[in-house]
């Protein structure tokens, strides 16, 4: 009975040793792995900040060809830098990627503002019809392809709103109101032939006063 109960103590003590061991080779493979996903994503963060960095040096050289109307160095610059943007996820990556953006927007702005100043040279504005609207080797603009490209500026017309409306619309005339002449209101006039004496010859508490006040005046002349 012992030596069956010490048999048992030393397998499982084997069996203890064994999952210690596995367990501690797992965690060394699992460290292994996440320093190699983090070398890997270390130097893919590097990579990607480089490239910005070459975006920009390439901003500032191709300044000139920027600027031109009929280039498209703007828009493959602007794909790439679109393209960039969407991989961006440190501190350091936001803050190149803002740095090459702005270069960019400083580039554009010195670019309308130039041809804003000078204006489209003759020029420069029937080589951009060529390059967009001529198929090579044919040097003849395709006018159905211009006319449908600006159809939709002349689809509304610009302008002030008025109490009128549309212009089918017309202005009422008003109608002239005619007064009617009203008839007089029947009236009765009565013309006396003799007034009443009795009220001529009534004397007022007044009238007698002013002729009591002239028959002292006369006396004290006197």
């Amino acid at each position: 009975m012992v030596r069956k109960g010490n048999n048992n103590n030393e397998i499982e003590e084997e069996e203890e040793e064994e999952q210690v061991f596995r367990r501690v080779k797992r965690e060394r493979l699992n460290a292994n792995d996440i320093a190699a996903e983090e070398q890997n994503s270390s130097s893919g963060r590097i990579n990607i900040r480089s490239e910005f960095l070459k975006l920009k040096s390439l901003i500032n050289e191709k300044k000139d060809d920027l600027m031109k109307i009929d280039s498209d160095m703007f828009y493959s610059i602007l794909n790439e830098f679109n393209k960039l943007h969407d991989q961006v996820m440190r501190p350091q990556e936001q803050v190149v990627d803002a740095e090459a953006l702005l270069d960019l927007t400083c580039t554009l702005v010195e670019s309308v503002k130039s041809v804003v100043n000078e204006g489209v040279t003759p020029s420069q504005f029937v080589s951009s019809l060529l390059k967009h609207y001529a198929h090579p080797p044919n040097t003849s603009i395709d006018w159905k392809n211009l006319g449908m490209a600006v159809s939709p500026i002349f689809l509304t017309a610009h302008g002030s709103s008025t109490m009128l409306g549309p212009m089918e619309n017309q202005l009422k005339q008003h109608k002239t109101t005619v007064s009617r002449k009203r008839a007089p209101l029947p009236t009765t006039t009565t013309k006396p032939e003799q007034l009443d004496d009795a009220v001529g010859g009534e004397k007022t508490d007044t009238d007698k006063n002013m002729l009591t006040m002239f028959n002292i005046l006369r006396e004290k002349k006197k």
